[in-house]
């Protein structure tokens, strides 16, 4: 009976000191607490990271051949296009 006791009153003690660490924790961390505010989608998130960390381009021959190759990409996806509307000819 004796050793029943011991063992209930360690059990207890590990119990309210893990409710206490818990609590500790919660409070510590306020990023865990249930903001008021709204979260911003992703593609807010995104758009403002990208022109957090990209810089806009000054110079000019890099802006002229960045359009180049978009206007070369653009070309060549709608060529693909084409010939994949281009009926075939059965057999």
């Amino acid at each position: 009976m004796n050793g029943l006791v011991i063992l209930v009153i360690v059990v207890a003690a590990v119990a309210i000191i893990a409710i206490i660490a818990y609590i500790i924790y919660r409070a510590l961390n306020p990023r865990l607490k249930k903001d008021d505010e709204e979260k911003k989608d992703e593609k807010e998130a995104a758009a403002e990271e990208l022109s957090r960390v990209l810089e806009p381009i000054n110079d000019v021959e890099v802006e002229e051949s960045m359009r180049k190759y978009d206007e070369k990409q653009q070309a060549e996806e709608q060529a693909e296009v084409q010939k994949d509307q281009t009926p075939k000819e059965g057999k």
